[in-house]
């Protein structure tokens, strides 16, 4: 058995605030399978801003590296930087590429989301200033994905703008259920139906299938399935989406 960590950086979205449970803990059980079982690192601080998330981006990405195993690195940051007026666009995308400087560092595929809307007549602190900031953000997360994502390492894309209104709870935040449809929006770009070849961390001396045990050298690589390190996704026309799975609740 493999083990395998995702690291999902972010403000109260990734939290899970109003509801019992964020994203992170939804996407766990999604991607783990019979060769790899996953956990995710909730980093979410609810009210951060993206200068405030980068200051403690440093330390939770060495801890992730310091941990064997395939890793990913997920962002949803920003929401909190377009109340009001919302941050200069120029100061906020700095901002954001230098939290993104640190998976890349450690060469961590990445998943950067774009921004669910806001209601700001349910949350004052929003107005229609930060709608369109909102937009303008997740337009320069599509640039942003688009541009790195030819390094050692993948970078993603996760849309989140066209989440509907129906799935948040305040105007900002999400539903039990909208928290669940990010964490299936993640997995499912997580795990590409494909085969991909993973590399055996150093510290993994044998790889157990079923009753049989396989010796591996460090040069050794495994098959795993819908797993990391994806190839470029084909480009899909563009149609309402729904979720692949349903949340339970008990």
């Amino acid at each position: 058995m493999l083990y395998g960590t995702v690291l999902c950086l972010g403000d109260s979205l990734t939290f899970g605030a109003r509801a019992v449970m964020g994203y992170p803990e939804h996407l766990a059980p999604m991607l783990s399978t019979k060769d790899i079982e996953w956990a995710c690192l909730q980093h979410g601080i609810s009210g951060q801003t993206t200068r405030e998330i980068l200051d403690r981006t440093p330390s939770a990405v060495r801890s992730l590296n310091s941990l064997t195993g395939p890793k990913w690195v997920v962002v949803l940051a920003g929401t909190n930087d377009s109340k009001g007026g919302g941050l200069s666009m120029k100061t906020w995308e700095s901002l954001y590429r230098q939290i993104l400087h640190w998976p890349r560092r450690f060469n961590i595929p990445m998943a950067l989301c774009t921004f669910p809307t806001v209601q700001p007549h349910k949350m004052p602190a929003y107005t229609a200033q930060s709608v369109r900031w909102l937009k303008r953000a997740s337009e320069r997360v599509r640039a942003i994905a688009s541009e790195l994502d030819c390094g050692p390492s993948p970078v993603r894309l996760v849309e989140l703008e066209d989440m509907t209104t129906d799935l948040l709870c305040d105007g900002v935040h999400m539903t039990a259920e909208g928290y669940y449809e990010i964490a299936d929006r993640v997995a499912e770009v997580l795990t590409e139906e494909k085969d991909v070849t993973l590399p055996i961390p150093k510290a993994a001396t044998e790889f157990f299938t079923g009753s049989k045990s396989t010796k591996l050298g460090s040069s050794k690589r495994t098959k795993v399935a819908s797993i990391t390190e994806p190839d470029k996704p084909k480009k899909k026309a563009k149609a309402k989406r729904t979720p692949r799975r349903k949340l339970v609740v008990p």
